[in-house]
């Protein structure tokens, strides 16, 4: 019961914060189309992608010392605790000072991948960068309190800095329509937010020594060593998938392709980050639930889980497919609109991205960070070799095409890793679940697809919202009848009506 109530507090807090981020995150994005020139939306893109990559210096540290806190957290043993905080601490330092040297390194290169003339293209460069690096030396201890299960506590800080930031961007925006000023306050206000989480995760965790100078037990160090050298290649392979999409399409198609494709994938990852804030708010529990309970009962929760996961990613696929460039009509114009059958593939890759959540977070919980090392290595290959060479026939449908057919390996093997080294089950079962599942959504997307078409509306808000609605209605109506037998499916109904009375009664 702790577990849960922890799990249900930290996403609680989690969705609050999301919820205020997301209406900002958009507002915002409204006025830098309208005050900012094309260009500098698509380098804001592909700088971020350029920094996620070079932070495959991280190693995957994080799911690493997170893992390692589980067992001295649950024991109390503040020692090993002040001993892995401190290491985490020490090696990442080392870390940003790395990221920054390969940044650094990166400049000249810089020409090859924009190849527009822009004017202050490396001071934007170089802020970027910054900003990055300097989270290395000052966000360490978030990790003691996300593996602790009390995230949920930093829900103020994170909520005021959310506006702050948020204000502080309109502000700059609004009023100089300038983008160095823009990342400025961006900078600025992310240092001031990490300094204060520091504060109070260390009047927190008073028994706890952020200084200890003590080296880890050999035995702690090889484990950490061993585990990060998988997540080396974890981390490698999922920057090389999820960041080269804009690089290939700035080095081979164009900028302001990356910048009419950025409002879409905006979307994309926020739909994204809500699903893994579910997930993430039970990660730490069930690295718990991993270490102490029976294979049938991680069966069990498994099986609650991926439903769980279906659910999300389905819906949003249906309601994306239905609404997607309505709503971008309205966030930007249309001049940043894409044809439909390149909607449909940023549609089937955000669907089939988040059906490996389940599998991914249960592996990673368990510890299996070796067993597929090299998999994301050679998806990597897989995406930016048939990326770069669809690119120069399909243009941008041709790199969403790469992303796609790299995305079938690990669809495959982590289902079948989970079930032979987790379950002990068949793993055919999975994979005739997810043919279903897939199916399902094929076919709510069309049947919607086509009763929204016969409804004739100008205003695209009045449109956005009838969609919303009847899809919303459609989808569930039909979803209830295919599930409504289903133990998964009778497990969230007790638990969503039982809250509820719990909320009508007091």
């Amino acid at each position: 019961m702790a577990r849960i109530k922890n799990s249900i507090s930290n996403i609680m807090s989690s969705y609050f914060v999301f919820f205020i981020k997301t209406i900002l995150t958009f507002i915002v994005r409204s006025v830098l189309i309208e005050r900012i020139a094309q260009t500098y939306i698509g380098l804001n893109s592909l700088f971020t992608n350029i920094l996620s990559i070079l932070s495959i210096a991280e190693l995957g540290l994080t799911n690493v010392i997170g893992f390692s806190l589980y067992k001295p957290l649950k024991e109390k043993d503040n020692n090993k605790i002040s001993k892995l905080v401190y290491f985490y601490k020490k090696t990442y330092s080392k870390i940003g000072i790395i990221i920054f040297m390969l940044g650094i390194l990166l400049v000249p290169i810089l020409p090859f991948i924009v190849k527009k003339k822009i004017v202050d293209m490396y001071l934007i460069y170089i802020m970027f960068l910054i900003n990055t690096c300097s989270l290395y030396f000052i966000s360490y201890k978030d990790i003691l309190i996300s593996a602790d299960q009390k995230a949920y506590k930093l829900t103020l800080i994170n909520t005021l800095f959310t506006i702050f930031i948020g204000v502080g961007e309109l502000f700059i925006l609004y009023f100089t329509s300038n983008f160095i000023g823009y990342l400025l306050i961006q900078f600025m206000l992310n240092i001031l937010q990490r300094i204060v989480t520091n504060r109070f995760v260390s009047n927190e965790y008073k028994s706890i020594d952020f200084n200890c100078k003590k080296d880890l037990d050999d035995a702690s160090k090889n484990d950490i060593r061993k585990n990060i050298k998988a997540m080396f290649f974890h981390k490698i392979g999922d920057s090389m998938i999820n960041a080269t999409d804009n690089i290939i399409l700035s080095a081979f198609v164009s900028i302001d392709m990356v910048s009419i494709y950025s409002n879409y994938l905006l979307v994309i990852s926020y739909l994204t980050t809500f699903a893994n804030m579910l997930y993430n708010g039970f990660l730490a529990s069930l690295g718990n639930f991993i270490i102490t309970e029976s294979a049938e009962r991680k069966y069990e929760i498994f099986r609650k889980t991926n439903f769980l996961g279906f659910t999300i990613f389905s819906f949003s696929s249906v309601v994306l497919f239905n609404v997607f460039n309505v709503f971008v009509e309205i966030l930007a114009n249309k001049n940043y609109l894409l044809p439909n059958y390149i909607v449909a593939i940023i549609i089937l890759n955000f669907y089939i991205a988040g059906m490996r959540i389940t599998t991914g977070n249960i592996k990673n919980a368990a510890g299996l960070f070796d067993i597929d090392k090299y998999t994301p290595i050679i998806q990597s290959v897989i995406n930016i070799v048939v990326s770069i060479v669809l690119a120069h026939f399909y243009g941008i449908a041709g790199v969403l095409i790469g992303t796609f057919i790299s995305g079938v390996l690990p669809s495959v093997q982590r289902p079948c890793i989970v079930y032979k080294h987790i379950l002990n089950k068949p793993v055919m079962e999975y994979f005739l679940e997810y043919g279903k599942y897939f199916f399902i959504t094929i076919f709510i997307s069309i049947i919607s697809y086509v009763i929204n078409s016969a409804i004739v509306i100008e205003n695209p808000i009045l449109v956005l919202v009838e969609r919303l609605a009847v899809t919303t209605v459609i989808y569930f109506v039909i979803y209830y009848f295919i599930f409504k037998n289903n133990k998964e499916f009778e497990y969230y109904k007790n638990l969503i009506i039982k809250f509820l009375r719990r909320e009508v009664n007091g």
